[in-house]
């Protein structure tokens, strides 16, 4: 039961999550001369089984589509799934003008409070939007392209448009689709609350004492995701 994502089996669901990383990244296996321009010892395919060329991968891979792709086939598979918390990140991150651009999706580290999350969010997001886009066959067709130094020239191949193109086709479609769902709620009974607290990105479960003074509650203060510390305020 994990804050941002809802619950879920969680070790079916990373098991073809890592599966998945290890089938695409075999996938993008280049061989010979890749291999020895990275390590002699290189070898894959066999046991023992080890190879340097992943690492490459790495670095031409977008963290978002190599993450965003993870949670894609295990969705396919039945262990993902795009629920409330994930469309809830998403939709705020598009309504607030905090989406990730298409370079930041690229490190996965370096990232502040939901950022690094937004990383995983948006890379599943933008192939279950290519998968709709363009057919089934697109998503995995983007890996077998295997990129060398730049994710963006597998994009275009598998798409037909180029990565900026896609990303700003993807941007709009959200803008549409959310900024519709804000002006219907708008239409309808809208009340701003008042800020009580501002303290972690998670604050969890308050509860007020009897005489109405103070507030309990669990919060991820100073952490990034995981719930730290009970906070107790007064609210006179």
């Amino acid at each position: 039961d994990w804050e941002l994502r809802g619950t879920s089996d969680w070790v079916r669901n990373t098991f073809v999550h890592e599966l998945t990383h290890i089938v695409t990244m075999k996938a993008a296996h280049k061989g010979l001369p890749f291999q020895i321009a990275v390590l002699n010892t290189s070898r894959s395919n066999e046991n023992p089984d080890f190879s340097f060329t992943l690492g490459l991968y790495h670095i031409a891979v977008s963290a978002a589509f190599s993450e965003g792709v993870a949670q894609f086939e295990a969705e396919k598979y039945g262990d993902e799934r795009w629920d409330s918390h994930r469309d809830m990140i998403l939709r705020m991150a598009t309504l607030e003008d905090d989406l990730l651009s298409l370079a930041e999706m690229g490190p996965l580290g370096g990232k502040h409070q939901f950022h690094g999350e937004q990383v995983y969010n948006q890379g599943y997001a933008i192939l279950r939007y290519i998968d709709k886009r363009f057919g089934g066959e697109t998503v995995p067709q983007i890996f077998e392209n295997k990129p060398i130094v730049n994710f963006n020239s597998s994009l275009k191949k598998a798409t037909g448009i180029s990565a900026k193109q896609l990303y700003r086709d993807w941007k709009a479609d959200l803008e549409d689709h959310y900024g519709a769902t804000a002006d219907s709620i708008s239409n309808a009974t809208e009340r701003e609350g008042q800020l009580v607290l501002d303290m972690g990105s998670l604050d969890f479960h308050p509860t007020y004492s009897p005489d109405g003074e103070k507030i309990a509650f669990i919060s991820n203060e100073k952490s990034d995701y995981f719930i730290t510390k009970l906070k107790v305020m007064d609210l006179t």
